[in-house]
């Protein structure tokens, strides 16, 4: 079976997902996005494209300035092209500089989205780096560096115990696809 005859929306209720990473969003304030391999993101709140419990830093600044957000665009498109079959997970410290991570969702094998974690650090950061951002895009120094201090820190250790969660839902996930796919070949091998 190859899936490419859909896209990974007609094999996904997206809906039922982003419903489902809100509430894990708002239980543990961790945020979680579903997004396809072009970097478009499939699950939001508002149709707007913007996920629930995204930074400030990256919905006030870095998603609106067109430079920066070319930066994250290539940095999760780069991410995700990056994710070898059968990891797990890959992190990256995004163009931007703040950590993402990315778990693959598989259907049949075949590599289709990835689940993002991101928008912190797993060390107090540069401050230099961001005040010489935030004055190479023109941003308000004091507010940038305000949201920036805002940014979660986690450890290494933290993140890797939450990989056993996530990549457990990205094969719920990617079994979904599966099962969707099944479906619409039967029942179009049945109209036939």
């Amino acid at each position: 079976m190859k899936s490419v005859n859909y896209s990974f929306s007609d094999l996904v209720d997206t809906d039922k997902i982003m419903d489902l990473l809100i509430s894990f969003y708002e239980l543990t304030g961790i945020l979680l996005v579903l997004e396809d391999l072009d970097g478009n993101i499939l699950t939001c709140t508002d149709g707007s494209g913007v996920a629930v419990g995204w930074q400030d830093i990256c919905l006030n600044f870095h998603r609106k300035h067109p430079e920066t957000l070319q930066k994250c665009v290539e940095s999760d498109t780069k991410l995700s092209n990056e994710l070898k079959y059968g990891e797990r997970y890959s992190c990256y410290t995004c163009l931007n500089g703040l950590v993402d991570v990315a778990v693959p969702i598989y259907v049949d094998g075949e590599h289709l989205a990835n689940l993002f974690t991101g928008q912190f650090f797993f060390e107090l950061p540069d401050i230099e780096f961001f005040r010489e951002q935030a004055r190479e895009y023109s941003f308000d120094e004091d507010e940038y560096l305000n949201v920036v201090s805002k940014v979660p820190v986690f450890s290494a250790e933290f993140i890797e115990k939450g990989m056993g969660f996530l990549t457990d839902l990205a094969s719920v996930i990617g079994e979904m696809g599966l099962a969707n796919w099944f479906y619409r070949k039967v029942k179009k091998d049945f109209e036939c």
